[in-house]
């Protein structure tokens, strides 16, 4: 495996072409021609056309939102147009685009972008079951007054699986809270953030220890379907779930199984293999399962601070300078 090399600038700024496609451009296009006055920035606002939009306007490079209410994404017409050496990809995971030719092509993302919102939704999730915050709202809406006893999460075991930027994020908040943290990842190295890290080949080690499961990594070939029947099987009795990933990770039916089974306490699930997710979908109604609509990183704003990363990109890539969330074709982030 060979890390991707980064393509040097082809043209002078005034040279230069940048295309944006996305239909919400207004908030940060003044911004961007503000910073940079000499680079000729071109808008297509939808998919519709954009085949013609590029053999026009030639792009170096393209800032690339995805939008689902305009159809499909292009990936074809935009990873294989001759004049692109560049692709920013405005959201973290990049499961849409790979495989591409890292010689002709730069491919880079937003990680990092969502790391505060995202370490904060990972603290509410592992509060509202620690504080038993859904018994007292059910409890609410029929009008009865029971009390519980409640437990500290300090001491508690969370284990991040895929310990990236928003990872070690969750893990320095989680430390705050007195909670021990176990990291998951690909790389050996140590995370400085978490009381010790496993590799992915220790995972089910890493799970039997978990009084919290929380998925961060992102989706590709290996992870697709990691957590099955079997893997659920491996997280320690009475464990929470917290999704935060991709739904593809997880295996919803076998999930909901171990959940009524006993064997996890239940989970918070804020992405699903099919969104949004139907009417009569049965994770609506499993037990003590808490279902947000994909909104642990719906960051406000976010379109203007992702097209501020390629922003800031854009200059390291004009003065030469090392790009940052430089993603690997072969890795899938």
């Amino acid at each position: 495996m060979t890390t991707p090399q980064q393509i040097p600038c082809p043209k002078r700024p005034e040279d230069l072409t940048v295309l944006i496609n996305h239909d919400n451009y207004e908030p940060y296009l003044r911004e961007l021609k503000q910073r940079f006055p000499n680079i000729n920035f071109v808008v297509k606002d939808g998919f519709d056309g954009l085949s013609e939009t590029l053999d026009e306007v030639q792009p170096d490079c393209v800032l690339s939102f995805r939008m689902g209410n305009k159809g499909p994404f292009p990936r074809e017409l935009l990873l294989n147009h001759p004049s692109i050496a560049w692709l920013h990809a405005t959201g973290a995971g990049i499961e849409h685009l790979p495989p591409w030719n890292a010689e002709r092509m730069m491919v880079t993302n937003s990680s990092g972008l969502h790391v505060d919102i995202m370490a904060q939704y990972a603290v509410w999730a592992i509060l509202n079951q620690s504080l038993r915050v859904p018994t007292y709202l059910d409890q609410q809406r029929r009008h009865e007054w029971r009390l519980y006893p409640v437990d500290s999460v300090r001491g508690k075991t969370a284990v991040i699986v895929g310990i990236g930027k928003v990872g070690r994020g969750i893990a320095r908040q989680l430390k705050q809270l007195g909670m021990r943290v176990v990291g998951v990842r690909r790389h050996p190295d140590p995370v400085s953030e978490a009381d010790i890290t496993y590799t992915m080949d220790r995972l089910d080690d890493a799970l039997g220890e978990a009084d919290f499961v929380l998925l961060i990594t992102p989706l590709t070939d290996e992870t697709r379907g990691l957590f099955d029947a079997e893997r659920l099987r491996k997280i320690k009795h009475g464990a929470h779930l917290i999704n935060l990933a991709r739904g593809n990770i997880v295996n919803e039916g076998a999930m909901i199984e171990r959940i009524r089974e006993g064997q996890l306490n239940g989970a918070t699930i804020d992405v699903f293999a099919n969104e949004p997710l139907s009417e009569d979908d049965p994770i609506w109604d499993a037990p003590n399962v808490i279902v947000t609509p994909h909104a642990s990183g719906e960051l406000e704003n976010w379109q203007f601070h992702a097209a501020m990363v390629f922003a800031d990109n854009l200059e390291h890539w004009l003065t030469g300078k090392d790009l940052a969330n430089l993603c690997d074709p072969e890795l899938g982030y």
